[in-house]
């Protein structure tokens, strides 16, 4: 079941004034490499104002370059992700630096142990598919803190990772690591474990050292999620429609830089769009203006034939609560009413920057709920049922009929696994009573396991000794 947000007209217009915007104005990056390198492609390049603008013709073909259909990898071949097959994924949110003591509320700047208790929970949680850490392990050098944090979430989670990469020495380094984990750089692009995220800088702005890692990544054909994250108002227009064809430009302008250099390479069409709230110009992450944006960029990767990744389920409560889970749901729907093949933003809190490991567990009905709401009601004489009626008849009853046994477990009835629906003096003494503590105490009984060992000592070994040598370089 499916509902739209633009027409075709609105479709063919931001495309028609996306071009126009890199036509025009392009992008800047600060990289001679790259200026060189889409000079060569045809772009009309400023080498004093580090500025590409780009021909629509280029842009085009480069669009005809990227792949409709990939997998997103997992350590353990089940949690592979499909893209471009009709799925919806959903990803932890990212880059949070705090997390949020479980006993005692307490926020703390986050660390290496609360990122991956993150995974582990994220591990044993069966809605989310993929992780993109969700805390900054802050306790590592922070020049190889994001491979520090790959190598120690895949210790303990076999899912899908998704991470940032700076530099080229650092994408030189998440190389060797896929290759020592996989037993082969050759092997890096049939399993696609790692995928990078390349951030624009709205508006119309690339970090040359982030673009030159995520392009040296392309060597090993590591797909890429291209995720800008323009605000109406501040660093994009005010209307909602121009934030849509904004992004729509970013993501255009780093697919065709990613296509002339690897032609083929797996691109993620990426959006992040918001707003800002202008009486205490905070950037809102549960806003109904944002969950907007997002399922109407899901529908222009739809027009292009590209996998997307939208941001969808933030919260901008403190806390969670009846805020937290409101703007939760108000968001996550429209993404899953548009077929996104990936939505980002469960489990972070205050404007997507604590984590509540609770939060991740209340999620799961969230997504449930969403994901049911998404697949409609199943029509047509399979489903009719109208023999039974006939036959039970007045005053008749259907709580004995197989076809209410077989309904009930085939997907048509969604059954919570945190949310209570017990009632009366059941209620009372229900675990479920108090939906906060119930979380805890099943995210306490998560890590109470003992953590899965997924590499052996000789793997350990061999990642430790890549990880000193990136310490060394960039830490």
């Amino acid at each position: 079941m499916k509902f739209e947000i633009l027409t075709q007209e609105d479709i063919l217009l931001v495309h028609r004034k996306a071009l126009d915007i890199l036509e025009r104005a392009g992008v800047k990056v600060e990289s001679r490499k790259v200026l060189d390198m889409m000079a060569g492609a045809g772009c009309e390049v400023d080498f004093g104002e580090s500025r590409i603008r780009f021909p629509r013709g280029l842009v085009d073909d480069c669009l005809k370059l990227a792949p409709g259909k990939f997998v997103l990898g997992s350590l353990d071949g089940e949690h592979d992700m499909l893209l471009g097959e009709g799925n919806t994924y959903v990803a932890t949110d990212g880059q949070g630096c705090f997390a949020a003591d479980m006993e005692t509320g307490k926020r703390e700047y986050s660390t290496m142990k609360d990122l991956t208790d993150a995974a582990r929970l994220v591990d044993a949680l069966d809605y989310i598919d993929c992780f993109w850490p969700i805390v900054t392990a802050g306790d590592v050098p922070d020049g190889s803190r994001t491979l520090h944090e790959i190598v120690e979430c895949w210790k303990v989670s076999t899912k899908h990772i998704t991470a940032d990469c700076f530099n080229e020495a650092q994408a030189g380094y998440f190389i060797e690591i896929l290759g020592e984990i996989l037993g082969g750089k050759e092997n890096i692009a049939k399993k696609n474990l790692l995928s990078a995220c390349c951030c624009p800088v709205s508006p119309l702005l690339f970090e040359g050292p982030m673009l030159e890692g995520t392009i040296r990544l392309g060597e090993a054909g590591i797909p890429v999620l291209v995720l800008p994250m323009p605000i109406a108002g501040t660093t994009a227009p005010m209307s909602l429609f121009s934030t849509i064809i904004q992004n729509c430009a970013e993501v255009l302008a780093g697919n065709t830089i990613l296509q002339t250099a690897h032609p083929g390479r797996p691109v993620i069409y990426g959006a992040a769009p918001g707003v800002l709230d202008m009486s205490t110009t905070l950037f809102c992450v549960g806003s109904p203006e944002g969950a907007l944006q997002n399922a109407a960029c899901a529908e222009m990767a739809r027009h292009y034939g590209m996998p997307c990744l939208i941001s969808m389920g933030g919260a901008d409560a403190q806390t969670p609560g009846i805020q937290a889970a409101a703007e939760r749901m108000v968001s996550m729907v429209p993404g899953f009413m548009t077929g996104a093949d990936l939505i980002c933003g469960v489990g972070l809190t205050g404007t997507a920057q604590c984590l509540y490991r609770e939060e991740l567990v209340i999620g799961e009905d969230l997504v449930g709920y969403c994901r049911r709401v998404a697949k409609g009601v199943g029509t047509g004489e399979a489903h009719a049922l109208s023999d039974l009626v006939v036959e039970a008849g007045p005053g008749g009853s259907f709580i004995a009929e197989e076809s209410t046994v077989e309904y009930l477990y085939n997907g048509e009835h969604y059954m919570p696994k945190a949310f209570c629906r017990e009632g009366g003096a059941t209620w009372e003494n229900s675990p479920k009573k108090d939906i906060m503590e119930f979380a805890r105490g099943r995210a306490r009984e998560i890590l109470g396991e003992p953590a899965k060992e997924n590499f052996d000592a000789g793997l350990v070994a061999g990642l430790a000794k890549i990880l000193a040598a990136a310490d060394a370089e960039l830490g």
